[in-house]
């Protein structure tokens, strides 16, 4: 199970975790219960209680300490047709410490391999909204909350605080309105935006005298122009210019593409939260809070422990009924003294010689065996855990391992390039051409998007669609081109698939012109031909005849019907940005140079199954 959601409210003091934690629990299950997917909405103390089927609530206290702290786990276990699904719920009441008092932690784990995969498949549960729509909540001094907040003049501090506070771990999302007419418009925007960032940050529709307000507090790199959407990661530095680039910003116009029926697409929600929410799951937790999450651990696991023995001595514990004693006992002479130390070691030196006696020293002894049992049981558990994490390891090292080599292959590509450079620009001025030696700038319309949703955007139909969509169209599955960034947290294979249809696109220009005849792999290798180029060796005219073989169907991907009337098409030709790591993502295309004279990317995502894979 992995991590896909979690959430740290800081209620207020006048607030009590446990009893907050309860009564939104007792309310979510009510709703799932009139939804037919429980049959039971409460429960009674520690320990496991089953609530449906196929759903289970597992209860852990970890008693009050002496300083009146206390602290409560509430597991929900559900197995549905997507999968095995728990949420978990801590609730810390910490009354003598002097910052946070009452905090409140929910975690979701789904059945995924890695935190990416995980924080795609979950959206934030129902009841993280019910508890932020009950109880006042904060992350250091930031306000989260359910839905987007509107903040007027009164409150453009507020906002200037929560974007400057150096204590918040959440993000803080501000929404300038672009228009004063419709405010509401624009909040069910911003609200479907942000549906998949509840309880990792605080979000704020700004009207126009506030959005000015906050402005004037805020240097120019880091301003928010009407109706742009700006996400400002924590610790904010207004001092440096370059901080700018860690709180990006969302433009209206990509937004608009992306409502359908006056709802925000699916995949621009979760897109527009991952980094917020990965930051959540992958950064290491506050220190009080760490603290308290260990012990509960703790806690859960002599809990787990002590149901283990209990069920073990009552399937070993036959009914008193079934016991079968034999009508002949022969007699064994055993000196009482011997008894006696015996009885005196298992159950105390107060215990004489009695059939009680012997009945209870039965039972001690049936449930150490049983805990014996438990424990290796758990042993391997914890072995088979370990086993697991080793190998993760090793898959890292080895990933590490490859992307060093990846690294080491492209510095010495670079290495080779950078003699090749200043030996043409020595020739060049030993000739009497030093003005041939300048190079312009790339454009600045060829400079590479941020994210994978900017660069399907750029090459595919409507308003944000690039120069390059005239040469260029993308026909694949928006979802698998998504799950690249989600591998991706640099940018490293965005900005190489972009630069690959630039590639593309001058590849195009220069057929249309009749400058070339030949494919792809010709126009890389020429030097005859003008034009944006990369590597050759990261592009692959063809797979071989194995894998077409095999798995050519994975190859066959969508086009429009005027390239070929099924909608299909064989794409073996495909870019490769690195081929060492286990995900090694590819772009697969379908030049159709000879027909309308545009070439369809029908595949972005990880490499398709070959022999090597």
């Amino acid at each position: 199970m992995t991590v896909g959601y979690r959430a740290i409210a800081r209620l207020d003091h006048s607030d009590n975790a446990i009893t907050a934690a309860e009564s939104q629990l007792v309310s979510w299950f009510k709703e799932k219960k009139q939804q037919g997917s429980l049959i039971a909405a409460d429960w009674d103390g520690e320990g496991e209680h089953e609530l449906g089927p196929n759903a289970v609530l597992t209860v852990v206290y970890d008693h009050d300490g002496r300083d009146g702290s206390a602290r409560r786990l509430y597991r929900f276990r559900e197995i549905n047709s997507g999968g095995i699904w728990t949420v978990s719920v801590s609730a810390l009441v910490a009354p003598q410490s002097k910052s946070f008092q009452q905090t409140l932690v929910v975690d979701v784990d789904v059945d995924a391999t890695d935190a990416p995969g995980a924080v795609n498949r979950i959206s934030p549960p129902r009841l993280m909204r019910k508890i932020l729509e009950a109880h006042r909540a904060v992350d250091g001094d930031t306000p989260l909350t359910g839905e987007p907040r509107i903040i007027r003049a009164a409150d453009a501090d507020t906002v200037v605080g929560a974007v400057l506070d150096p204590e918040r771990t959440a993000s803080v999302i501000l929404a300038p309105c672009p228009w004063p007419d419709d405010e509401q418009l624009w909040r069910n925007a911003i609200r479907g935006l942000t549906v998949e960032s509840v309880g990792v940050a605080g979000v704020f529709i700004l009207d126009e005298s506030a959005a000015e307000l906050v402005s004037q507090r805020l240097p120019e790199s880091h301003r928010i122009p009407k109706g742009v959407i700006r996400t400002f990661a924590p610790n904010v530095d207004l001092d440096v210019p370059e901080d700018a680039l860690r709180h990006p910003k969302l433009h209206p116009a990509f937004l608009s593409k992306h409502i359908r029926s006056g709802k925000v697409s699916t995949g621009l929600a979760k897109l527009h939260a991952r980094t917020t929410r990965l930051r959540f799951i992958e950064r290491e937790l506050p220190t009080d809070v760490r603290r308290g999450l260990d012990i509960l651990h703790r806690a859960e696991a002599v809990a787990l422990r002590e149901r283990g023995v209990e069920r073990r001595v009552l399937q070993d514990t036959p009914p008193a009924q079934q016991i079968d004693v034999p009508q002949s006992i022969p007699t064994i002479a055993v000196p009482a003294s011997s008894l006696q130390r015996l009885v005196s070691r298992w159950l105390g030196p107060e215990k004489n010689l009695s059939e009680e006696t012997f009945t209870e020293l039965d039972q001690l002894l049936r449930r150490k065996s049983a805990e014996a049992s438990q424990w290796e049981e758990d042993w391997n558990k914890v072995a088979e855990d370990n086993e697991s994490l080793e190998s993760a390891l090793r898959l890292s090292r080895s990933q590490v391992e490859d992307l060093g080599l990846d690294l080491a292959v492209a510095e010495e590509s670079l290495r080779k390039l950078d003699r090749e450079v200043i030996f043409l620009r020595q020739r060049l001025f030993q000739q009497g051409k030093a003005e041939l030696a300048y190079v312009e700038p790339e454009a600045e319309i060829w400079q590479p998007p941020d994210d994978m949703m900017s660069l399907l955007d750029r090459i595919m139909p409507g308003d944000s669609a690039h120069l390059a969509f005239n040469r260029v169209v993308f026909t694949g599955d928006i979802d698998t081109a998504l799950e690249v960034e989600a591998r991706d947290q640099a940018s490293r294979y965005v900005h190489a698939m972009w630069d690959y249809v630039h590639v593309l696109y001058d590849y195009s220009e220069a057929r249309a012109e009749g400058r070339l005849a030949g494919g792809v792999h010709l126009y890389l290798t020429s030097d005859l031909v003008a034009g944006h180029k990369c590597p050759p060796d990261r592009h692959a005219p063809t797979e071989s005849d194995t894998t077409l073989n095999r798995w050519g169907h994975e190859r066959v991907r969508p086009v429009p019907t005027d390239v070929d009337p099924s909608g299909q098409v064989l794409m073996a030709a495909h870019f490769k940005p690195t081929w060492r790591d286990t995900f090694a993502p590819r772009m697969h295309y379908y030049d159709d140079s000879n027909g309308t004279g545009k070439i369809y990317i029908g595949y972005i995502g990880r490499h398709l199954t070959t022999k090597d894979s």
